[in-house]
């Protein structure tokens, strides 16, 4: 039996951590929450019947690794009010 190969890791790394300042940079993404391909039917059913915030959004600082993470419910796209954090 055969054991796993262990890959080095050799690249370059997105920032320069030792210069780099807490909450100078920060990375985002979004998740669309209601897929229905992910979430067994009762889930899926239960967040749209209930009117569920149906995007969650992350931003972690590059340096600290610190995560924020909060949500983004369908009526309020328009507005900056309705975020909400976790």
């Amino acid at each position: 039996m055969r054991g796993k190969k262990s890959r080095k890791k050799t690249g370059r790394h997105l920032y320069d951590y030792e210069k780099l300042l807490p909450f100078s940079h920060m990375q985002m993404d979004t998740k669309y929450i209601l897929d229905k391909k992910s979430l067994p039917a009762s889930a899926y059913n239960h967040v749209r019947i209930r009117g569920l915030p149906l995007y969650e959004w992350n931003i972690i600082d590059a340096k600290t690794r610190i995560k924020f993470t909060g949500d983004l419910s369908k009526n309020c796209v328009k507005t900056d009010y309705c975020i909400s954090l976790r």
